[in-house]
């Protein structure tokens, strides 16, 4: 608007552009929940892209602690904002990127995760509890002990927890928040299965069907029977098409 169509009114925005983008750029790098992205600012954080992280995380505390605003009833001096009684919201963005990057050192470049998705550290997931057990008890926001534990059977026994669209947030995947199961849990101590614990879960079938691949005697057989299938087919396809000389 400013530079297409000239408007006087958006004339001397370009501050308030770059804040926009900057603060938009942070949220992006504090949500991401897409281990496929392709977003400069929406990918999984990996030690590949390690220096673009780090660069990221140290250009935006530098901007948020830069940033400078008029005191309320003063019309001259101006302080930075992160030490104005507006600076709550700017501190809490410098201090999760600093956690951010202490996460990243203490996990990915140690190799205990191959990927992080910032989004599973978010506190939605809290706050949709929190509107659940507010939900069983209509319109009291200060349960007792008692009206809680009853909120929390309640909440139990359909083994799921589902948010109203008014409340204070939405899931934006399908992370389990409280789930229960009457089935018995199988243990096997030959399993060694990786899990990233921020981005995967091992469920009962996946573990029994592990067991069963693993137990079954004549897997041997079964995979020389399949990969002899493989072979001849693939043998009759290039009859047809490769023709050889006598």
């Amino acid at each position: 608007c400013s530079e297409t169509l000239h408007l006087d009114i958006f004339k001397s925005c370009e501050a308030t552009i770059t804040l926009c983008q900057n603060v938009n750029n942070i949220f992006d790098f504090l949500n991401t929940r897409n281990f496929l992205s392709k977003a400069p600012y929406k990918r999984p954080l990996r030690k590949a892209n390690e220096d673009t992280i780090i660069n990221f995380i140290h250009s935006s505390i530098k901007y948020l602690q830069n940033l400078y605003c008029i005191p309320p009833g003063k019309d001259e001096n101006i302080i930075p904002i992160v030490k104005s009684t507006r600076k709550t919201g700017f501190i809490g963005l410098i201090i999760t990127l600093k956690s951010i990057e202490n996460l990243f050192n203490d996990t990915i470049k140690t190799e205990d995760l191959n990927f992080l998705l910032t989004y599973k550290l978010s506190q939605d997931h809290l706050e949709m509890f929190f509107s659940a057990i507010r939900t069983r008890g209509g319109f009291n926001n200060n349960p007792t002990a008692l009206q809680f534990e009853s909120a929390y059977k309640r909440l139990l026994v359909h083994t799921e927890i589902m948010t109203s669209s008014g409340a204070n947030c939405i899931a934006m995947d399908l992370t389990k928040i409280l789930s229960v199961t009457s089935r018995t849990k199988q243990k096997s101590d030959n399993l060694n299965v990786y899990v990233d614990m921020l981005c995967a879960e091992v469920t009962d079938d996946d573990l029994n069907l592990t067991t069963y691949i693993e137990g079954t005697t004549t897997q041997q057989t079964v995979v020389a029977d399949i990969v002899e299938y493989i072979a001849g087919f693939i043998v009759r396809k290039l009859e047809k098409k490769i023709i050889c000389e006598d």
